[in-house]
């Protein structure tokens, strides 16, 4: 296909790809086109190579204004577009935002998402007759308001599978699954079948574990995603508050059925944790329903959410479950800290050394948001205090002491490698954040910029004081050596000569080189005007011109009177009057 061809643009600005069907050497997959127009499956450099990401700096990104560079010190961290890379942008060129630095655990989670994704739409097709009676039964739940019981409903096979993925706050398992995913495309056309895939949606689990605010929150994700808005989209069609919950369930079911959504990504799931009573239970025992009709379901939370998950997915046909922690391998962690420390912004770049490696693990605890964090907070302060501009460990450990002040709980538990306490308090991690920290530093960064602005203000209103008292002093020495001289000329020269030595402070010597100047341009200036009458004499004679017959008189000793008889200027009266008679 051609690559120009690959991609159709949705209403919601969204490229979808146009599937482009492929054999994956598995029966059950290449017999089915949700299938085959999925991209093929990735060997490990591939992916690696798919979804790094390192922001560099260059020496004139460092030469910018600190103002300037704290906005670049932010290209460490961000969401990535659109939840995935595989969006292009017109020119067909990947979207890429944010450090990310895969370890070999990332190959883990790609395969676990691969295979669900796979794994599901075995049972699936587009249109055939026992994805017709999914839908209709699916219908049927809707009809029932009874979404919470879908499977009783459903006597289609399922071959979808769950998982979930438990860890610390901060390790990167959000990162890790949005990374895995963006090497699919999230929406696919089929031109042959007039059919939109959905490969994967992202939702996070609602606070206080809401059934209705998770449907709601779904709705508005696939009509973010399709570009659904007035009477076609979900979120307006279902936002009725006597709408139960049990319809809502089922039209959830009834949405990911219809664009045979491959994977629904379900984060935050320690947010449940605070719901009342039974809600955790029943959202829990819906996305296993999910499962069982055929949706593969992924879900990922802290620690806290560890035995909800477990107890819950359980019951599913098919479950699996994968825990994610800080990077304790040694060579990993020194590996990701490098790669990370050569993003710099700071006026003079500082190369890694032992020292800093082993200030990040005394810091961070091998947490890799916390390292990223601080070395981003490290940058800030570098650039807001000014001169060489360079990160040291102690300047780590300083920053690490403001900014980790509140985490101090939860890191020393860690330290302690105590279980409980970790537990306790691993919520410091969910809404830890140095956005006031970095704005402290850029108030830092803007009064001396202000404070800079001012000084140089101040010396340049100085220096032309100065410029001012000196032109007065020439001015009034020049008249002295020199009443003649024009105004405008020792104005002009006054001017030059301070021009000409601007660091001149030598007030005899600029003297002498304005008055210096102001002869150069009266003899200059008579020169001229000698050359021009000298020039004007010799232009303005012409033949018989008295002054030249003269001229000539006087280099030839003969009188004047006589040469002008001779050309008849003169004449005898007597001898003029015959030859006027004749």
């Amino acid at each position: 296909m051609d690559p120009e061809n690959q991609w159709i643009l949705l209403p919601s600005g969204i490229y979808a790809h146009v599937a482009d069907y492929k054999l994956h050497g598995v029966p059950e997959y290449d017999c089915n086109p949700l299938l085959q127009a999925l991209p093929a499956v990735l060997e490990e450099h591939e992916f690696f190579e798919r979804v790094q990401s390192y922001p560099s700096s260059t020496s004139e990104e460092r030469n910018q204004s600190p103002r300037t560079r704290h906005q670049f010190v932010h290209r460490l961290t961000g969401p990535i577009p659109n939840l995935h890379f595989y969006h292009l942008t017109p020119n067909l060129k990947p979207v890429v935002n944010g450090y990310f630095h895969p370890l070999p655990e990332h190959i883990g989670i790609y395969d676990a998402i691969n295979g669900a994704i796979m794994q599901g739409y075995i049972a699936r097709g587009i249109y055939s007759p026992k994805d017709a009676e999914r839908a209709q039964q699916i219908h049927g739940a809707a009809v029932q308001k009874a979404g919470h019981n879908l499977a009783q409903f459903i006597s289609a096979s399922s071959s979808a599978h769950g998982n979930i993925l438990i860890g610390l706050s901060g390790c990167g398992k959000t990162t890790a699954v949005l990374r895995a995913l963006s090497v699919y495309p999230q929406v696919i056309y089929h031109p042959e079948y007039d059919f939109l895939q959905l490969v994967y949606l992202v939702v996070n689990c609602p606070h206080a574990g809401s059934i209705k605010e998770l449907c709601l929150f779904v709705f508005r994700e696939v009509d973010r995603t399709f570009g659904l808005a007035g009477k076609k989209s979900y979120a307006n069609k279902y936002s009725i508050s006597t709408t139960s919950e049990g319809t809502l369930l089922a039209e959830v079911a009834a949405i990911a059925d219809k664009y045979r959504l491959g994977l629904l990504f379900i984060d935050e799931l320690q947010n449940l944790t605070a719901a009342k009573k039974e809600l955790p239970e029943r959202m829990l025992n819906y996305f296993v329903n999910l499962v069982n009709i055929g949706i593969p379901v992924f879900q990922a939370g802290t620690r806290r959410a560890a035995k909800l998950l477990r107890g819950s997915l359980s019951k599913a046909r098919r479950a699996g479950g994968v825990q994610w922690g800080r990077i304790l391998d040694k060579e990993d962690w020194s590996n990701f800290i490098q790669s990370l420390f050569e993003s710099q912004w700071t006026r003079t770049p500082t190369p890694y050394t032992a020292e800093i490696g082993e200030a990040f693990v005394k810091e961070c605890k091998f947490i890799p948001d916390l390292a990223i964090k601080l070395h981003k907070a490290c940058q800030w302060r570098a650039i807001a205090d000014g001169g060489d501009e360079i990160i040291t460990a102690k300047l780590l450990g300083e920053v690490a002491q403001e900014i980790f002040i509140n985490l101090r709980p939860l890191l020393d538990s860690i330290q302690d490698n105590n279980s409980e306490n970790i537990d306790l308090y691993e919520d410091l991690l969910d809404n830890f954040d140095i956005e006031e920290f970095r704005e402290t530093c850029s108030q830092k960064t803007k009064k001396r910029e202000s404070d800079e602005l001012h000084r140089r203000s101040k010396e340049r209103r100085k220096k032309e004081e100065e410029i001012v008292l000196k032109q007065q002093f020439l001015t009034k020495a020049l008249y002295e050596l020199d009443e003649t001289l024009d105004s405008f000329l020792v104005k002009a020269c006054v001017e030059k000569a301070l021009e000409s030595n601007p660091k001149e402070e030598d007030l005899q010597s600029l003297i002498t080189a304005a008055h210096k100047l102001a002869l150069d341009s009266l003899v200059s200036k008579f020169s001229n005007v000698a050359n021009k009458k000298q020039s004007k004499a010799v232009l303005e004679y012409r033949e018989n011109d008295l002054r030249l017959i003269t001229k000539k008189a006087q280099e030839s000793n003969i009188s004047e009177f006589e040469v002008l008889q001779s050309y008849g200027i003169f004449m005898d009266p007597v001898e003029k009057f015959l030859v006027q008679n004749g």
